[in-house]
């Protein structure tokens, strides 16, 4: 989420900047202190100091892709990013993180992701060197990466985003400097012509339907927030043309693209006696670690439900326990609820209720959620009171936790680690690409 300094510095922020360079003016107006990031997750405490807990490179590609979507709006002569409902905040790790340096996220961040990226190996005076040895005992680069565990491929693929966002726009600024210099006209001039003038005015209806769509989550005044809405979407008519217009200017010329995705990395996730839903034999396996009180763990709901509708007889989705007892008391009572709702064969039944209903989930919350699907009620007390699944969720904690994912929602799809409420075409990506290696054979790929 991006909330703004509506310092004067930020007024000097113009729409043609953004139409040549979308991704370059976002962070230059980040780093003159505009623009404030306002971190989106949630973890149990860690260490104070470790160099992975710092929260400057968390999200990076998200925002990047936010940037590419929300953009700066102008409006009263200042540029600033709304906190409409639907900028996405996909994870619980750090809710309270701010980073107000003016220059930390560019050079920072990517100086840590650089830093944390590189092979282990490569770290090493010679290959097949250990890195340390402690009493004789070596520490090899294979120890420090299976220590890194997920977090080492997260950074990978962050620094992967944030490469591929600005070598596209790059691309596209290279494209439209030599489009304008064909036509004699000056970028300003070529973006006037075939974006601003072709697109129409937002209408009553469009913000209308925007507001139907997104009431529950909605903040602010009626008029206030009209406004906001329609700058909102006018920006976003206006980079929808832009992209078209810069993605036929690809297909006339010739494009070489060398920069590659990292390998695919791969970790072994249990499935033993986890819920199922969907196909029992589909050949793409989505297990979910989640906690029933996470926001983040809800908002993705209807998007896996979206998933399993997509993809008929070819994605299961298993769900496994994440409570995160630091942030939410009750989850952990409610995990183990909807265990004993398990016992009885309606986990799923049990799941949708105490998502609906999150956070109530005191005992006699509980009860009710367990008397509404008609669960045999002296079993299911016993079976609470008993404290009987307290053993299983915490296996479900401790392997996670191994892996080294900390925050939820985390999803393995076919054991490719995805952290956070990703949006319906990044589950489709990821799921698309396991059912082409279904069909054609394994990829290059890490296994950890």
């Amino acid at each position: 989420m991006l909330a703004v300094d509506a310092g004067a510095e930020c007024g000097e922020f113009l729409l043609e900047k953004w139409l040549i360079n979308p991704v370059r003016s976002t962070l230059r107006q980040r780093n003159r202190g505009c623009v404030r990031e306002v971190g989106n997750a949630e973890t149990r405490p860690r260490p104070v100091g470790r160099l992975l807990d710092q929260p400057s490179t968390d999200g990076i590609a998200e925002h990047i892709a936010q940037d590419r979507e929300e953009m700066a709006i102008l409006l009263k002569g200042k540029a600033f990013e709304p906190s409409l409902p639907d900028v996405p905040m996909t994870n619980e790790r750090s809710m309270t993180t701010f980073l107000e340096h003016k220059s930390c996220l560019t050079r920072c961040a990517l100086a840590l992701a650089l830093a944390l990226v590189v092979s282990p190996a490569q770290a090493g005076n010679e290959i097949g060197v250990p890195l340390a040895e402690v009493n004789g005992q070596a520490v090899t680069a294979e120890d420090l990466d299976h220590a890194l565990g997920v977090k080492l491929t997260e950074l990978q693929e962050q620094l992967y985003a944030l490469k591929r966002a600005e070598l596209d726009a790059l691309i596209a600024q290279r494209l439209l400097a030599q489009e304008a210099a064909k036509r004699g006209v000056s970028v300003a001039a070529l973006l006037d012509a075939e974006v601003t003038a072709k697109v129409g005015l937002v209408t009553e209806t469009e913000i209308e339907a925007f507001i139907q769509e997104n009431k529950s989550r909605l903040q602010g005044d009626g008029a206030e927030i009209r406004e906001k809405i329609r700058a909102s979407l006018q920006q976003r008519k206006l980079a929808a043309q832009r992209e078209q217009f810069v993605q036929v200017l690809r297909a006339r010329g010739t494009v070489v693209d060398r920069l590659q995705p990292p390998p695919v990395v791969r970790v072994q996730v249990s499935t033993d006696g986890a819920p199922i839903r969907g196909s029992a034999d589909a050949p793409v396996t989505l297990v979910e670690f989640s906690d029933f009180h996470c926001p983040f763990c809800k908002r993705v709901q209807p998007t896996l439900t979206q998933v399993l509708e997509k993809y008929p007889g070819k994605v299961r989705l298993l769900f496994r326990h994440l409570p995160l007892d630091g942030l939410h008391p009750q989850a952990r009572n409610a995990a183990e609820a909807s265990w004993c709702a398990q016992d009885q064969g309606k986990f799923w039944e049990y799941h949708d209720l105490l998502f609906a209903y999150a956070p109530k989930a005191a005992h006699d919350d509980l009860k009710h959620y367990a008397e509404q699907i008609d669960l045999d009620m002296k079993t299911f007390e016993s079976c609470l009171s008993q404290n009987a699944h307290r053993d299983s969720i915490q296996r479900d904690i401790d392997e996670v936790t191994k892996l080294g994912m900390s925050g939820t929602p985390a999803f393995f799809i076919n054991g490719r680690p995805l952290s956070g409420a990703q949006p319906l075409e990044k589950f489709v990506q990821v799921i698309d690409e396991e059912l082409a290696r279904a069909t054609v054979g394994p990829v290059s790929m890490r296994t950890q």
